[in-house]
């Protein structure tokens, strides 16, 4: 399924924080709330996905972040 970032991820001035929970590429589960840095993200830069759609799959209200969607 294809769901664009801003759906799951709210911009701040020091970052993002999750608006639902979330794995990014079957990293760790990040609680609804998180604010995100460069140790749950495991070196992913979300920078580069802001305004972007994203592969996702859900279950059980968790969404899993593959990565970017195909264009």
């Amino acid at each position: 399924m294809t769901i664009i970032f801003n759906y799951l991820f709210t911009q701040t001035r020091d970052g993002f924080i999750t608006r639902v929970p979330v794995r990014i590429q079957r990293g760790t589960l990040l609680e609804k709330g998180i604010s995100l840095n460069a140790l749950n993200l495991n070196g992913i830069d979300l920078h580069q996905w802001v305004g972007k759609s994203l592969d996702v799959d859900i279950q059980e209200g968790v969404h899993t972040i593959s990565g970017l969607a195909n264009q």
